[in-house]
């Protein structure tokens, strides 16, 4: 699944949701879904779609991230 940042599906709150859904589809144990969006919310906005990248690597890719421009 691919996620455009810059779309509607590409603010903090979709992403939880996105993360939400698919951690539920792939049967994670409560606690340790509480503790990746607990992960996600920990920082900025940038933390938040790093940790959900590598926790859902294969199953969502972010595009177009606004920090691309600067590196």
């Amino acid at each position: 699944m691919y996620v455009d940042l810059t779309g509607p599906e590409g603010n903090a709150y979709a992403l939880l949701a996105i993360a939400s859904k698919w951690m539920m589809e792939l049967e994670y144990e409560p606690y340790a879904m509480a503790d990746v969006l607990d992960d996600m919310r920990s920082g900025d906005y940038r933390n938040l779609c790093d940790v959900m990248e590598n926790e859902l690597a294969g199953y969502v890719e972010l595009i177009n991230k606004p920090w691309e421009d600067e590196e």
